[in-house]
C-alpha cells in the first residue's frame, strides 16, 4: 500500500490539504505588510528571521472570501521552494513544483496531518467548472467530511 501524507487546513468552514513534502512551516499570528499594486492572491509580505515572504491567500483563485488576519487562529503556512523540494528528493514522479521564492499560504486555521492510501484520493467532482476543477488534485473522504486537495503549482501560476 501507498501511502501519502497531508497538511490540512480551513478557509472559512472548508477543509483543505497539501502534500506534507510542499510545507516547511508554520507560523501563528503573521504579522502582513501589504504591498500596492500586487496581483490579488498577493496580501503582502511578511519577515521570517531575515527572509522575505510573499503572503498569499489561496482563498482568492478558490473563490472564497479572504482569509482574515485578524484573528489569532490565522496561520502562514510557509512552503519549501522548488529547490528545496529537489535537494531533499521528495519530487519523485509527480515533479513538484512550488516556487523559486520562499511563499506562504495565509489560512484560517491549521487542521491535522493525514495518513491517505493512494487509492482513497478520489478526482475532483466533475460537477466543478473546468478551472475550478483544475484547483484540486482530488478529494478525500474523513470521518468528519471531505478534505480538497489543492493543486499548488497551479494557484502558484
Amino acid at each position: 500500500m501507498s501511502y501519502r501524507q497531508f497538511f490540512s487546513f480551513y478557509l472559512g468552514q472548508n477543509l483543505y490539504g497539501i502534500d506534507i513534502m510542499l510545507v516547511r512551516e508554520i507560523i501563528n499570528d503573521p504579522q502582513i505588510t501589504p504591498v500596492d499594486g500586487a496581483r490579488d492572491i498577493v496580501r503582502g509580505l511578511l519577515n521570517l528571521r531575515g527572509q522575505i515572504v510573499t503572503a498569499l491567500d489561496p482563498a482568492t483563485p478558490l473563490g472564497l472570501e479572504e482569509t482574515n488576519l485578524l484573528t489569532e487562529d490565522a496561520y502562514c503556512i510557509i512552503l519549501k521552494t522548488t529547490e528545496e523540494i529537489i535537494a531533499i528528493g521528495a519530487s519523485g514522479e509527480s515533479e513538484i513544483k512550488t516556487s523559486d521564492d520562499i511563499v506562504g499560504f495565509l489560512v484560517d486555521r491549521v487542521g491535522e496531518v493525514y495518513d491517505v492510501e493512494e487509492h482513497e484520493i478520489e478526482p475532483a467532482p466533475s460537477n466543478l467548472n473546468g478551472a475550478e476543477r483544475k484547483l484540486y488534485t482530488g478529494v478525500v473522504k474523513l470521518d468528519n467530511g471531505l478534505m480538497m486537495i489543492l493543486n499548488v503549482p497551479l494557484i502558484l501560476s
